[in-house]
């Protein structure tokens, strides 16, 4: 208790303290972690930081207040014409737009490119509630393969079942959660999967912390970038983990679809990697086939 009172207001604006009453809670959160970071690498002759979810590297230097760095891109030493990557329209992940029509037509995209894709095919979503909806709209249609879901309690056992059924059976559409296991923490090596269906843009829901932290950002760096630190890049950096569960190996191939047409916009397309080419779905069955 007392160590969690003297860093109450040891950051002073930059944590936030929240109250939950439902909870019965209380937090203290930190919004900036340069503050320990700085420090940090100040102390040391030098450090490198390596990770292929580090999209762009100039922004993960600008939060650990890295003021004398190198940023370094490097492409993916996989092919780039075994993966192909395609967004639609039609469909999209706002909250705004979040009702049974929309739930329908999500639905009906996925059946859509489960009919035309053979083996196994992941349909990755922003959350569990979303997933939910869409399962139930799925469970009408004919999708020509057999369908399984990720819950919010599944531990490892479940997750393995899933996993033997996948390469067992090599015909199933796995509904699951961009932050769940199945998108970081589960390896589908052996092209086991055919295809990667990203529903939504995966922007984390409106909250008094993430306020907070886009208005400190934009004290310190601007607001467009601001909002690219806080909801366009770690999206982005979502959508390129999940993406890469279907590309393992340098023969693994796959197909990626975006379900949610502001990936056609320039502001989303263009805060991709330089490689990970997007283009635009005509005709989604028959660009699938």
């Amino acid at each position: 208790l007392l160590h969690f009172l003297d860093v109450w207001n040891q950051f002073g604006e930059a944590s936030v303290r929240i109250s939950d009453a439902k909870a019965r809670r209380v937090s203290c959160r930190m919004l900036d972690p340069s503050l320990l970071s700085r420090q940090l690498f100040q102390r040391i002759r030098g450090a490198i930081l390596m990770s292929g979810t580090f999209h762009p590297p100039e922004m993960f230097a600008d939060i650990l207040g890295l003021d004398r760095c190198l940023c370094r891109r490097y492409p993916s030493p996989f092919p780039t014409s075994n993966r192909m990557v395609i967004a639609t329209k039609g469909v999209s992940s706002r909250f705004k737009l979040r009702n049974d029509t929309m739930y329908r037509a999500v639905a009906d995209q996925i059946a859509g490119a489960c009919r035309c894709i053979p083996g196994n095919v992941v349909a990755f979503f922003p959350s569990y509630s979303f997933l939910s909806s869409v399962e139930g709209q799925l469970a009408t249609m004919e999708t020509g393969k057999r369908m399984m879901c990720e819950r919010r309690e599944y531990g490892r056992n479940e997750r393995e079942a899933i996993m033997s059924s996948l390469k067992d059976e090599g015909g199933c559409l796995l509904l699951a959660n961009i932050s769940g296991s199945f998108a970081e923490g589960v390896d589908f090596k052996d092209n086991v999967l055919s295809a990667v269906l990203v529903i939504g843009l995966p922007i984390s829901p409106p909250s008094l912390e993430g306020d907070l932290l886009e208005a400190r950002l934009a004290k310190k760096f601007g607001r467009r970038k601001a909002s690219l630190y806080t909801q366009v890049y770690p999206a982005i950096s979502k959508v390129l983990q999940a993406s890469g569960r279907a590309i393992r190996g340098e023969r693994d191939r796959a197909a990626i679809v975006l379900m949610d047409d502001r990936y056609l916009a320039p502001i989303i397309r263009s805060s991709f990697p330089q490689e990970f080419e997007i283009t635009r779905a005509l005709d989604i069955q028959e660009q699938l086939s």
